[in-house]
């Protein structure tokens, strides 16, 4: 995949599962639970491949670039899903994140 990439508009530093977070994959599909919290995220599609990647840490662009490889889509095209998700899973604790 070699389309060019806005990376000043993905999130910065590194990110990977919350050691306090448990999941489950259901299908396809990944169900999420913070520690701490009464509800729960129920991800699928790129969502759930995107979690299920942060069992390690990555960076934003090599999740996008992953995910291009995997979906066979243009990076431009999902960094701005790939930014939503990680900034919905960081607003839920459910990702650590440092600045690596």
């Amino acid at each position: 995949m070699t389309a060019e990439r806005r990376s000043s508009d993905l999130p910065r530093g590194s990110f990977r599962q919350a050691q306090s977070t448990m999941s489950r994959r259901v299908g396809d599909d990944v169900v999420v639970a913070v520690a701490g919290r009464e509800d729960f995220d129920f991800l699928s599609g790129p969502a759930a491949t995107v979690w299920s990647m942060l069992d390690k840490p990555r960076s934003s662009a090599d999740l996008v670039d992953s995910l291009g490889r995997i979906y066979d889509i243009p990076a431009r095209t999902i960094e701005e899903g790939v930014a939503k998700v990680l900034a919905h899973l960081v607003d839920r604790a459910a990702l650590e994140t440092s600045d690596e």
